[in-house]
């Protein structure tokens, strides 16, 4: 289950903010994940597709390492293309 802060969730009622869009997409890629061991947080680009392919959005998800199973912490939408 996704532990990504109720505000961020409140704030943005028009679409599902652990996938950063409305709909869902036809596929999820998830890139290379890097992480802070020191801070306990691990992070990836994670990557949409929508419209049978011919649109992506990216966006970064953010991961507590300590938690079994891992939980979702944050995710920034801000860095799709």
């Amino acid at each position: 289950m996704a532990n990504v802060p109720e505000e961020k969730v409140a704030d943005n009622p028009e679409f599902d903010v652990p996938l950063c869009a409305q709909n869902l997409p036809a596929s999820i890629d998830i890139g290379p994940v890097a992480t802070a061991r020191s801070a306990r947080v691990g992070w990836a680009t994670v990557s949409t597709y929508w419209n049978g392919g011919s649109g992506k959005a990216d966006f970064t998800a953010y991961v507590d390492l300590d938690a079994r199973p891992i939980q979702l912490l944050d995710v920034d939408c801000g860095s799709g293309s």
